[in-house]
């Protein structure tokens, strides 16, 4: 009886070992799945953010050039006000110097119709 009992006690720690080595094995198991999957999340999130970056690269260079559009057009809107401007202040200026000349030409041609008769 005693070598039945001493064998039933090596069955049982043995199962017990056994037991205890499948838990183990099988939290080790699902913990490596768990990092697997959140290593896999990592590498997607890091695949999204690599394009998103590059997609916000590529709209700094077109805000870039758009902003560099802006300040040429801005600058040939002011310079066609400024040719406007110049062109209405000389325009105005040359109206009056016709005037004026105009005006002179009568008035030095009825000096001198007036000396020839006078004369």
């Amino acid at each position: 009886m005693t070598v039945a009992l001493s064998f039933g006690g090596d069955l049982s720690k043995g199962l017990i070992y056994s037991m205890s080595l499948l838990i183990v094995i099988s939290l080790l198991t699902q913990y490596i799945k768990e990092q697997d999957i959140s290593l896999l999340k990592s590498e997607e999130t890091y695949y999204k953010l690599r394009i998103s970056e590059d997609n916000l690269i590529k709209a700094n260079r077109d805000l870039e050039i758009y902003a560099d559009s802006i300040k040429e057009l801005t600058t040939l809107r002011e310079r066609n006000r400024i040719s406007r401007e110049i062109h209405d202040s000389v325009g105005h200026s040359l109206s009056t110097i016709i005037i004026q000349l105009g005006a002179i030409e009568k008035n030095c041609r009825r000096k001198w119709t007036n000396g020839l008769r006078n004369g």
